[in-house]
């Protein structure tokens, strides 16, 4: 890789960008407003938040971030990588529509995380004993 100044460093299609804004200009103009909202939920310092509260904080903020990673791809041309965080965003965004609608089950999305650790501990005593 050449050091000099007039060297030029581009991660993804540069030459992509004005395609993708010129065909999807109206989406562009929309995420700003949607990114603006984000952080009006996310940035402000909060005295105290609930269990379920911090949940759907993070929900949120996978939900966004997940949002930009499929802006960066889709804009360079990488659609088909795009697809499969879109999954990951979806399921995100409903689990946390599902718990906001239904608190109580909160506490069961954070706790299933034992029910997959245990089902892994069960696979490796069955495959790879000597690895635990």
């Amino acid at each position: 890789m050449s050091t000099s100044p007039a060297a030029k460093i581009v991660f993804g299609n540069e030459e992509f960008w004005p395609e993708v804004v010129k065909r999807h200009s109206e989406f562009f103009q929309r995420t700003g407003r949607l990114q603006d909202a984000v952080r009006s939920v996310v940035d402000p310092a909060y005295d105290a938040l609930d269990r379920n509260q911090r949940l759907l904080m993070n929900l949120l903020m996978l939900v966004a971030t997940g949002m930009w990673e499929v802006v960066t791809l889709v804009g360079n041309g990488m659609g088909h990588g795009a697809m499969k965080i879109v999954r990951g965003i979806i399921e995100n965004a409903i689990n946390a529509e599902y718990i906001r609608r239904f608190a109580e089950q909160g506490e069961k999305y954070i706790e299933w995380h034992w029910v997959e650790l245990h089902k892994l501990y069960a696979y490796m005593n069955e495959t790879s004993p000597a690895s635990l």
